[in-house]
């Protein structure tokens, strides 16, 4: 699509061509790696969408082809994009709304498919992000939950966020780092360790996640040295009790997947509190402004909000999904799935 001094085009982008893209974007984030589109469902349908303004990229975009085969029509996903603030530059809508007009044109309009988009945005006062995806023909998709978060603001220095932090929760802090826990940080079986953590806490809480350490294992196999996963473990007397993983890119480091074994919650209550607050200053050592605590549901997982809401940060909803499509075989193949994903979540509950 050409428009003005805009341009854009797609296809699929090498690995160093595309990191050195996401390097240029204070948004850009796990979700919109190679390595973790690789490693996702539709992973070997991966399209790369880039937007130009002369000959400066001004915003990228990966998604994931979800297709009929022969007829080449379904749904075309993008997740935690488009990445479009530039880094050392202020946030210009005029970018957001040049790439929907784009991915519009280019997905709807010439491939015929149906564009869902998971924005990398929430909600803030005095920014309508809303408005610029129903201009651009998008509609909120019915079925989609809000995502809610809380992020700390790693401008304030180490002192500032330790003293802001709820007293319970700095209490904990101050036990955990007095009673001789160990940090590890590097090792070769590190993912391993974990998913046995993991797998435990899932068993014992009976919760049901998309989520699992061997997706993240994966995925860190194939991540350039500057993006790895941060995996960090705590033992006490000899024994791991509990792990987190993390990651630092772009402007916001991101608290993924962790928790504590039933004999670290006996023997090492306070150890998750260690994790927690390292992984925050990782976030700020990799030059971070935020950090995001991995989400938050006050309704379905009370005590996970209660242990994140201690460390007193701004809570957040992000922009649900939108949609976009026209009349056709892509958008009877979407609302078929809608209605078989909405029947699996009736008989779940």
């Amino acid at each position: 699509m050409e428009s003005d001094e805009y341009s854009s085009e797609t296809g699929v982008a090498s690995e160093n061509e595309w990191y050195s893209y996401l390097e240029q974007f204070d948004d850009a984030n796990l979700y919109q790696t190679i390595s973790y589109g690789k490693n996702s469902k539709g992973g070997r349908h991966l399209t790369h969408f880039i937007l130009r303004k002369g000959n400066k990229v001004v915003a990228i975009a990966q998604l994931r082809l979800f297709l009929i085969p022969v007829i080449k029509k379904g749904i075309a996903y993008l997740l935690r994009g488009p990445v479009w603030k530039l880094k050392n530059e202020d946030e210009n809508l005029e970018i957001l709304d040049r790439m929907l007009k784009a991915l519009y044109n280019e997905f709807i309009i010439k491939r015929k498919l149906v564009l869902i988009v998971g924005p990398n945005l929430y909600q803030e006062e005095g920014k309508d992000y809303e408005s610029v995806f129903i201009r651009n023909n998008f509609k909120l998709k019915k079925l989609a939950n809000k995502r809610r978060t809380i992020l700390i603001d790693l401008s304030r220095s180490k002192e500032e966020l330790r003293k802001k932090l709820r007293r319970s929760w700095r209490q904990n802090l101050t036990k955990a780092e007095s009673n001789g826990h160990i940090l590890e940080r590097e090792g070769r079986n590190n993912f391993s360790i974990l998913n046995e953590i993991h797998g435990e806490v899932v068993r014992r809480k009976a919760f049901r996640t998309d989520l699992t350490v061997d997706n993240f294992s994966k995925i860190q196999n194939d991540l350039p040295d500057n993006y790895k996963l941060d995996i960090m473990l705590c033992k006490s007397h000899e024994e791991y009790v509990s792990g987190l993983i993390g990651v630092n890119i772009g402007d916001t480091g991101l608290a993924l997947i962790g928790g504590t074994t039933a004999a670290g919650l006996r023997h090492a209550p306070n150890s998750y509190y260690l994790l927690m607050w390292n992984m925050c200053e990782s976030a700020r050592a990799a030059g971070c402004r935020w950090f995001d605590l991995g989400g938050i549901n006050p309704d379905t997982n009370p005590g996970c909000y209660q242990f994140k809401s201690g460390m007193r940060g701004r809570e957040v909803t992000y922009l649900s999904n939108y949609q976009a499509s026209k009349i056709g075989i892509s958008c009877m193949v979407c609302r078929l799935l809608d209605l078989f994903l909405w029947v699996c979540n009736k008989l779940r509950r």
